[in-house]
């Protein structure tokens, strides 16, 4: 009678094959060059298994354990991003700590991992001035000046137009003119890094 024989080495399948005995099987080893092996197992049914697994992750009819099994007995790993609960009752998902942790998720030299909101985020000004990404002169060029303008613009549309300053006194129109002076020097009196780059403007009148 034909059956499935399994070939293997340290319960590793090295290779199947259908044959009547244990000769032929041998045969069949040499032919393909697997001579490195410890048992030669008939499994006295026809059935597929595939070369490479361990034969621990068969059950008795050589049928493949459920992939739970498996994992809780170490004979794989878990699917990427997921791990056995505390039960080791099922798979859940794993957190953005853990997965970073175990190199599933590799964070740029620009990203952070943040403790707070438990995810993974851009640094902010501060943390990339503090990691060198960042110079006080890009700084301004690219954050602290656009900002300044938008508010100068802002302030000319909305505060100092020609209708309130009609009906502005000298006193609230020296403000307003100290005010954007301020703001127009703001360039050149930043010696820090803010997150929050209007924590640099000068304090707007009221």
């Amino acid at each position: 009678m034909i059956t499935t024989w399994i070939i293997l080495k340290d319960n590793k399948i090295l290779r199947s094959c259908e044959a009547r005995t244990e000769k032929e099987v041998i045969a069949t080893a040499k032919f393909f060059g697997v001579t490195d092996y410890d048992e030669i197992r008939n499994t006295k049914q026809n059935n597929s298994v595939t070369k490479g697994k361990d034969i621990r992750e068969y059950d008795s009819n050589y049928i493949l354990r459920p992939e739970i099994d498996r994992i809780i007995d170490g004979l794989i790993e878990a699917p990427k991003g997921k791990k056995l609960n505390a039960e080791k009752t099922e798979l859940i998902d794993k957190t953005v700590k853990e997965k970073i942790d175990d190199g599933e998720i590799e964070l740029s030299e620009y990203e952070i991992y943040d403790e707070e909101t438990e995810q993974v985020r851009g640094k902010k000004f501060s943390e990339l001035y503090a990691s060198k990404l960042l110079t006080l002169e890009d700084y301004i060029n690219n954050y602290v000046k656009p900002q300044r303008d938008y508010q100068l613009d802002w302030v000319d549309l909305k505060k100092c137009n020609a209708l309130n300053l009609v009906k502005m006194s000298e006193a609230k129109k020296t403000e307003w003119e100290v005010y954007k002076q301020a703001l127009r020097d703001l360039s050149e009196n930043v010696k820090e890094v803010k997150d929050d780059v209007t924590e640099l403007f000068p304090v707007m009148p009221e």
